[in-house]
Order: structure tokens, then C-alpha cells, then sequence
């Protein structure tokens, strides 16, 4: 608004998705800043953390994420977003095709085989 446009990108269908239509053109028609604890309250944030621990906070969710497999992650964050747009129906296809998909991987393979003997996974994004 401050540079007369709108967001784009699709920021003004995502916005009210997540917080609603009156929310979100409170945010986008005055060009509101909402601060962190109020954006955590309507579900845009997961977590809020103190300037000061940023950096350690993303460290720690960094360490975190690359344990896991790179392409389930890619797939779920696939199957997610577009779970938003898609009915029931076709998100549990899609969700369905993907499941077997990675059991294909050897990723997976690597992940069972991990969870038997007991030791933690080496994915290799195969």
C-alpha cells in the first residue's frame, strides 16, 4: 500500500487462507506491521524467539532438518502446499502416489534399515 501495489505473489490469497479475510485486509489495506507475538496467535509464525537467540535458534532447526531424508522433505512440502488448494480427494491421491514413491527410494531403505539396527540414518537424497 505504502508504494501503491498490493502484495503479490499471491500474498494476498495465502494471507487470508491462513488468517482469515477480515484479518488480512486489516494487515494488507493499512499496511499493517503485525508484531511477532500477535502473527504467532494467528498461525503465521510456529515460534517465537528473542533477537539474541535467532541465530542459534535457525542453527538448531537447520541441524534438525538435515537429518531427515532431502527428498521426503521436498515431497512432503509438496503434498502440503498443495493440500491447500486441492480437495480431500485429491490431496489423499496425491499424498497416496507419494508415499509410494519414496518407498521406491533408497532413502527409505536406508531409513528401515536404520530403525532396525538400531543406528541413525545416512540419507543420501537417492
Amino acid at each position: 500500500m505504502n508504494l501503491g501495489m498490493i502484495p503479490g505473489s499471491g500474498g494476498t490469497q495465502r494471507i487470508a487462507k491462513i488468517v482469515g479475510l477480515t484479518r488480512a485486509k486489516d494487515m494488507i489495506m493499512r499496511a499493517r506491521k503485525i508484531p511477532a507475538n500477535e502473527a504467532y496467535q494467528w498461525g503465521l509464525l510456529t515460534q517465537v524467539v528473542s533477537k539474541g537467540d535467532l541465530q542459534q535458534t535457525v542453527d538448531s532447526l537447520v541441524e534438525e532438518l538435515v537429518q531427515f531424508s532431502p527428498l521426503a522433505q521436498r515431497v512432503a512440502k509438496e503434498v502440503l502446499n498443495a493440500s491447500e488448494e486441492s480437495p480431500l480427494g485429491v490431496g489423499l491421491k496425491m499424498e497416496g502416489k507419494a508415499y509410494g514413491l519414496l518407498r521406491t527410494t533408497e532413502d527409505f531403505k536406508e531409513g528401515v534399515d536404520a530403525f532396525v539396527e538400531k543406528r541413525k540414518p545416512i540419507f543420501k537424497g537417492k
